[in-house]
């Protein structure tokens, strides 16, 4: 319940006994001795620095470079070229909600810059990444990968806007690094944004939450779109499409009306 009300991460049995592997090992790090010292350590944690590390450990970030890929061959070839055409010249704005360690926001912001250069449009795009985990942003930032989470990526694109480094891994180029402004956020809080997005990304992430958690972030990630702003979900996510108000466009990709 601890984890729930702090993230709105609903385990599974199956879940559990992977996490309770995963906490053993802070257990015994934080020299306590058993689950319900550390449970009172994390009550009484003011600082939140329990709290962080226990959603570290909670949090599954495996993820790689175009997984999913439809969700981006549609970006580059129907959704951003839309957005673009509707902006009227004002700043696009684009989050990924659940950004991980960076993977996602920098393959939307490198198929940015190449539609961009193959039509000539000149306007600028904002890209917002947050996570509940400090420790994948810390990785996101640094946009170092191993070969196998790049793989998917074109020789050309891979020379254009990576750095191979000495130890073999690569590098995303700075001027792509800097289009990623990262945060940490839960989902869970109040929303503090002052404008809304056109395009928000929230894929693998509501697989978390319990059937009333994910209508009420569903709820807000529509409220946070411009009218005409898209919403990408994961490939095994779905949304109630009763109750929901958004407009189907494909499997796992919803439109806000007009």
């Amino acid at each position: 319940m601890f984890i729930y009300n702090k993230a709105g991460i609903n385990l599974t049995s199956q879940k559990k006994h992977l996490v309770a592997g995963r906490l053993q090992q802070v257990v015994k790090r934080l020299n306590l001795s058993s689950f319900e010292d550390y449970y009172r350590s994390l009550k009484s944690d003011k600082k939140g620095i329990l709290t962080t590390e226990l959603i570290d450990k909670i949090s599954t970030n495996h993820t790689f470079f175009n997984r999913e890929k439809k969700h981006f061959d549609l970006f580059r070839e129907t959704i951003l070229p839309d957005v673009v055409k509707r902006s009227k010249g004002v700043d696009i704005k684009i989050w990924c909600a659940a950004a991980s360690t960076g993977e996602e926001p920098y393959m939307l912001a490198i198929l940015q810059n190449e539609v961009f250069k193959n039509l000539g449009f000149n306007l600028k795009v904002k890209f917002l990444a947050t996570d509940i985990s400090t420790e994948a942003l810390i990785k996101a930032k640094q946009g170092i990968y191993n070969a196998e989470r790049v793989i998917s990526i074109s020789k050309s694109m891979l020379n254009t806007y990576f750095n191979r480094l000495d130890n073999g891994k690569y590098q995303v180029i700075d001027s792509v690094r800097t289009q990623i402004l990262y945060k940490r956020f839960n989902l869970m809080d109040k929303f503090p944004f002052k404008g809304k997005f056109d395009i928000i990304f929230a894929r693998n992430v509501m697989i978390y939450f319990d059937n009333d958690t994910k209508a009420r972030l569903v709820q807000k990630f529509y409220d946070y779109l411009n009218p005409g702003g898209y919403l990408f979900i994961g490939y095994s996510e779905s949304l109630d499409k009763k109750s929901s108000r958004f407009i189907v466009k494909d499997h796992s990709l919803f439109q806000k009306p007009y």
